[in-house]
C-alpha cells in the first residue's frame, strides 16, 4: 500500500514510522515544506492510496515570534484544507488525521467555536 504521511517531523510520527515498513511510505515534514501552498499540498499526496496527516505547530506558541498562535492555527487549518482537497483530488482513499491541542495555546480560553463561527480559510470561493 502507498501512504503519504505528512507532518514526519512530529514526535508521535517518528514512532509510527518504523510500524509501516512493510508499506510503500513517502514522509513530508512540515518544517520544510508548507502544506498551506496548494501545489505542495498536491506533491504530497501524490500517488498515495492512505494519507497519515500528523497536524504539527508550524510556529510554537512560546517561540516568541509575533503572532504565533495565530500563524500556527492558519498552519493547521489552512494547511489541512489544502492537503485535504488535494488528497481528494488525487482520489486518495482513505485519510487519518493525528493532531493536537497545541495549536490552540496562545489563544484565549474565552474563545469559544458554535455555530455561528466562520472558519478560515472559508471552504467556499471569495467572490
Amino acid at each position: 500500500m502507498r501512504l503519504a504521511l505528512v507532518g514526519a517531523n512530529c514526535a508521535l510520527a517518528r514512532h509510527v514510522v518504523p510500524l509501516l515498513a512493510p508499506h510503500e511510505l513517502a514522509c513530508t515534514d512540515t518544517e520544510a515544506v508548507d502544506i498551506r501552498q496548494p501545489e505542495a499540498a498536491a506533491s504530497a499526496v501524490a500517488d498515495a492510496e492512505v494519507l497519515l496527516h500528523f497536524g504539527t505547530a508550524a510556529v510554537p506558541a512560546w517561540s516568541g515570534v509575533p503572532d504565533a498562535a495565530a500563524e500556527t492555527l492558519d498552519h493547521h487549518t489552512r494547511g489541512t484544507y489544502h492537503l485535504l482537497q488535494a488528497a481528494s483530488a488525487a482520489g486518495v482513499a482513505r485519510v487519518v488525521v493525528c493532531s493536537t491541542v497545541e495549536v490552540m495555546l496562545g489563544h484565549s480560553p474565552q474563545w469559544r467555536v458554535n455555530e455561528n463561527y466562520r472558519p478560515r480559510p472559508l471552504a467556499e470561493p471569495l467572490p
